[in-house]
C-alpha cells in the first residue's frame, strides 16, 4: 500500500468553523505557515472544492462535464445492465467517472473511495455535476463491503494499473492519482474475494488490454475494447 499523502486544508478559503468541519471531516490538519505539504484542499474559483498540489500545476478536481456516457457503453454492458444488474458498489472510486456512467445509465451506484479528502472532492463535483444519484462512502473497501446490509448486485473495481512503458503518458488527473494514492494491484486478491461475497449477480475488473488478471485470478468471462479490458467473474457463495 502507498504510503498516505500529506493533505492540509487552506486556512483562508472558508470562514474559520466551515475550515474545522471540513479538517474534521477528512483527517486533516488546517495549514500553518510554511508546513509541508503533498496537496492543500482549497476553495476553486467557482466556489468547488479542489486539491492545489506542490508543483504549482492545474490543482485536481473532480469534473464530470466532460464525461458523455453513452447507452451503448462497454462498462454498461460488462456491469450487467438490463441484465438484473441494479445496485452496484463502485469499490474503487476515485475521480468518479465510470460512477457516473453507470449512473447516468440509470444505475443505482454507490461509489466508496479509500481517501477521505478524495471523497471529499468527488462528493463536490457531483454536486456541482447537480446530481445525488451517487452515494459516497469513504473507507476502505473490503471493509464497507463487510459492512453491506444486503448484497449488491454487482461489484466494481479499477485498480490503477501503472502506465505501460510504451504508452503515451495519462492524462494529469491519472499522473497525480498515482502520485498522490499510488498505482498497482496492491491488495487485489483480497479485494475480489471480498466484492465476490457482496455481489449477487457479478463483479467486474477493468484491466489494461494486455494485463493478466487481478490477482491472477482468472475471469469467466471478458469484454475487450480497444483500450479497456472488463473481466466478470461469478459471485461467491
Amino acid at each position: 500500500m502507498a504510503p498516505m499523502p500529506r493533505i492540509v486544508i487552506c486556512a483562508t478559503s472558508w470562514p474559520p468553523e466551515t475550515t474545522a468541519a471540513l479538517a474534521a471531516k477528512v483527517g486533516a490538519p488546517v495549514a500553518t505557515e510554511g508546513c509541508d505539504y503533498d496537496g492543500m484542499l482549497e476553495r476553486g474559483p467557482d466556489g468547488g472544492l479542489q486539491l492545489a498540489v506542490r508543483d504549482g500545476g492545474r490543482p485536481l478536481r473532480v469534473d464530470l462535464s466532460s464525461a458523455r456516457p453513452r447507452a451503448d457503453d462497454l462498462l454498461v454492458r460488462a456491469i450487467g445492465k438490463g441484465r438484473g444488474v441494479q445496485t452496484v458498489f463502485d469499490a474503487t472510486a476515485g475521480l468518479g467517472r465510470d460512477s457516473w456512467t453507470m449512473t447516468q445509465a440509470g444505475l443505482d451506484v454507490t461509489a466508496c473511495e479509500r481517501l477521505p479528502w478524495l471523497a471529499e472532492l468527488l462528493r463536490d463535483g457531483l454536486r456541482r455535476a447537480g446530481t445525488e444519484a451517487v452515494e459516497v462512502v469513504a473507507g476502505e473497501a473490503i471493509e464497507r463491503l463487510a459492512e453491506l446490509t444486503s448484497p449488491v448486485d454487482a461489484v466494481y473495481l479499477d485498480p490503477m494499473f501503472a502506465a505501460h512503458s510504451k504508452s503515451a503518458l495519462p492524462k494529469r488527473e491519472l499522473q497525480l492519482l498515482r502520485t498522490l494514492c499510488g498505482a498497482g494491484d496492491d491488495a487485489g486478491v483480497e479485494l475480489l474475494d471480498a466484492a465476490r461475497h457482496s455481489a449477487r449477480r457479478r463483479v467486474v475488473v477493468k484491466r489494461r488490454p494486455s494485463a493478466p488478471p487481478l490477482g491472477g485470478v482468472p475471469a469467466s468471462s471478458s469484454l475487450q475494447g480497444n483500450r479497456v479490458r472488463f473481466d466478470l467473474y461469478t459471485p461467491l457463495a
